[in-house]
């Protein structure tokens, strides 16, 4: 019994200079972790409803930049993570065991209430480029970046339904209708910018910039039912 929990984590990156004026630059970071057991002495081990696996868990980056003249500069990157904390059957469980919560006694066993995972986690990707000129009393730069997700859980109840007590005596239920699977998306989420800076007078400059954002979400809804009584 108790809690364990425990985190690894491994980096690596390579830069690679291509040629005098282009730079290469590669990123790659695994993790893995787990939040096992119960912290509290009202839920059982079995029951304990944050007891997750994050993995997979990936991050992974790439760069470049390019001197195309002396006064042209051209940065380009892209990047993804990959997110997962998923529950999992603790020792003693089944998918024929169910989730018993007695608000009375104010303790829960049995199952939990509902498994999210396999997968349930976010993954995400950017990418981003840019062309600067700079010649020194006019700099000016202009590039876009972009970001999209997914965020997918699978949810699963054991025999779909959640009993509920109060001092060993029923008075309700938690039904579902599961399993199944929500699913949102953000797509195209860009963003368009130019800036551009004239140095008249070592005192006097004059700066100008402009940026246009468009942001496209779909996300389902999902729901269950409560239904309640005692003889």
């Amino acid at each position: 019994s108790g809690r364990q929990e425990w985190y690894d984590s491994a980096l690596g990156r390579v830069t690679w200079q291509a040629s005098k004026g282009n730079k290469i630059g590669v990123t790659y970071n695994e993790q893995r972790g787990c939040n096992c057991g119960s912290v509290s002495t009202a839920e059982s081990q079995e029951h304990y409803l944050s007891s997750y696996r994050f993995y997979p868990n990936r991050l992974f980056q790439a760069t470049w930049n390019s001197s195309l003249t002396s006064k042209l500069l051209l940065e380009a990157g892209f990047a993804a993570t990959i997110s997962q904390w998923n529950m999992y059957y603790n020792p003693g469980v089944d998918n024929s065991i169910v989730s018993i919560s007695d608000v009375g006694l104010g303790i829960m066993y049995g199952a939990p209430i509902v498994y999210l995972g396999h997968p349930n986690g976010r993954d995400r990707w950017t990418q981003r480029a840019s062309l600067s000129y700079v010649t020194g009393s006019h700099n000016f730069k202009f590039g876009f970046q972009t970001d999209e997700a997914n965020t997918n859980t699978y949810w699963q109840a054991n025999q779909n339904v959640d009993y509920y007590f109060f001092n060993t005596i029923p008075i309700g239920i938690l039904q579902w209708a599961t399993p199944y699977q929500t699913n949102s998306w953000v797509k195209a989420d860009m963003g368009i910018y130019g800036q551009d800076q004239w140095k008249l007078t070592n005192n006097v400059k004059i700066n100008l910039a402009v940026r246009w954002d468009y942001f496209n979400c779909y996300l389902p809804a999902q729901t269950a039912g409560f239904v309640g009584g005692s003889d």
